[in-house]
């Protein structure tokens, strides 16, 4: 077609532009125009971001980047899109808006999955961390990866969202794959004694 053409000669140019002439920022708008006349190619999306990154103009690129996004039409094209963007991000709300639209197209990108998390850390979204911690749980096979999840979940519910009964559940899951973890056993003797669970109190105490 003529916007695929005519794409693939902007990037004939742009590549020119960064390789022989070693001008990236040149190279970076002649991306960008590329990208602006077929944004569903992927080829014209990585010169955009390789040139824009190596000239070292993210906010210039993000806003290329945000302009075209949605004038994608293949969702593994808008994928790369929405992951650059949240690469791309600085504040941490917006980079956790911009990973969970990424996965809004694929629930189990791992990247994604890892971005949410780190984005929302700390942050004030502590239902949204909690969401976000039982969605890497659901990706995560690995024993000790699974042990660290389910311990950070069981201090978020404890600390942040004040369900001890549901830390209590998590911090039982952690001690399956992680038997003698000292935190996760004083953590669940002190919301046993809280909440006055005694045969799992008693359960606590001959693991220790």
């Amino acid at each position: 077609t003529a916007p695929a053409a005519r794409a693939a000669l902007l990037r004939q140019v742009a590549e020119r532009y960064g390789h022989q002439v070693r001008n990236a920022e040149l190279a970076f708008v002649t991306a960008g125009r590329a990208l602006a006349a077929d944004p569903d190619a992927p080829e014209s999306l990585a010169l955009a971001v390789g040139f824009g990154l190596q000239a070292g103009l993210g906010e210039e690129l993000s806003a290329l980047l945000a302009e075209n996004v949605d004038r994608a039409h293949e969702p593994a094209v808008r994928a790369e899109y929405q992951r650059h963007l949240a690469r791309l991000e600085q504040d941490p709300a917006r980079a956790a808006e911009a990973w969970q639209r990424l996965l809004d197209i694929d629930g189990e990108d791992r990247e994604a999955t890892a971005g949410l998390l780190g984005a929302l850390r700390g942050g004030a979204d502590a239902e949204g961390l909690e969401k976000a911690l039982r969605r890497a749980l659901a990706l995560e096979e690995a024993p000790a990866a699974r042990a660290r999840l389910l311990a950070d979940l069981a201090a978020l519910q404890d600390e942040r969202l004040g369900d001890g009964p549901g830390a209590v559940v998590t911090l039982k899951r952690l001690l399956e794959l992680a038997p003698s973890d000292r935190d996760a056993l004083a953590r669940l003797d002190r919301l046993c004694v809280a909440g006055e669970r005694w045969v799992e109190l008693g359960d606590v105490l001959t693991r220790e």
